[in-house]
């Protein structure tokens, strides 16, 4: 049912796209008050390509420490093991440098940085009668910047999965404090994806986006939302069955599929609650 009835809740937080956008992170690092920040990043990003070394150079004494192990699946044993070399790096803000399973990664590891209850606590449960509970994650988190290597739905949302190592089961984490205070979509940074993973990417956002149209129910924030990857003249949207994705190489392709996954994520959240929303706008309080 179409509705006028709704609420919006926005979080700030600052976009940096374009050439050479990374020379903002450190003032960036500095405007959230850090002295020690921590990288958190997969193998590929940090032996395969100078964004970290890069890093280094930027951050010089600000950069308390890297890991590099967070895996494809966002595993609890690479998430925990980055969680202690957090601690003990004693960092003050977290960089996720990557595509949604180290974006994932590093909001788990605020969360595990902050919250003193076993693991199992504090994931959503699903109770065999009843709607899903997340339970309150009150501690205040570290500040979260998120720089994409790839185009991901996950670079602005709250909610965070890893896969336990023991079950293979999929363990879910929801907190807003979690959304990060800074997204870059450096051009550089962008242009170390390998093309037939951009593809994928453009193709995954694209199914999201037609998905979500199956909604039964709309404010005018979301059906505009949700319509935009569809159809938007330029950019990863235009692809469809029938059209193929467009020329991964290009760097501006690139950050057109970085801004087209920005409000699907939004859409996807805002029509499973029916409150929120306009890209990069939470769905829940």
């Amino acid at each position: 049912m179409y509705t006028y009835d709704f609420r919006v809740t926005g979080y700030p937080f600052r976009l940096y796209s374009g050439t050479d956008a990374l020379e903002r992170l450190p003032a960036e690092v500095a405007r959230n008050g850090a002295r020690r920040a921590f990288i958190v990043c997969g193998r590929t990003v940090s032996r395969r390509t100078p964004l970290i070394s890069r890093k280094r150079e930027l951050l010089g004494e600000r950069l308390a420490g890297v890991f590099d192990e967070i895996d494809k699946d966002t595993s609890r044993s690479s998430v925990m093991r980055a969680t202690e070399a957090a601690r003990s790096a004693r960092g003050d803000l977290v960089i996720g440098v990557g595509a949604g399973s180290v974006i994932q990664g590093a909001r788990i590891v605020t969360i595990l940085l902050a919250e003193k209850r076993p693991v199992e606590q504090l994931v959503t449960q699903y109770p065999e009668h009843g709607p899903a509970i997340s339970p309150k994650l009150l501690e205040p988190k570290l500040p979260i910047v998120n720089v994409l290597t790839a185009p991901t739905t996950a670079q602005n949302r709250a909610g965070s999965r890893m896969k336990d190592d023991a079950t293979a089961r999929g363990m879910e984490f929801f907190d807003p404090k979690t959304r990060p205070v800074a997204i870059f979509w450096d051009a550089d940074a962008l242009l170390t994806a390998p093309p037939q993973l951009i593809r994928t990417g453009a193709a995954t956002i694209w199914c999201r986006a037609v998905m979500n149209l199956g909604a039964t129910a709309d404010n005018p924030l979301v059906e505009a939302t949700a319509f935009n990857p569809i159809v938007s003249p330029r950019g990863p949207s235009r692809a469809s069955p029938t059209r193929p994705i467009p020329h991964p190489v290009s760097t501006c392709a690139r950050r057109r599929s970085c801004k087209t996954a920005s409000p699907t994520t939004a859409a996807s959240s805002s029509r499973a609650t029916g409150r929120c929303v306009s890209p990069m706008l939470s769905p829940r309080l």
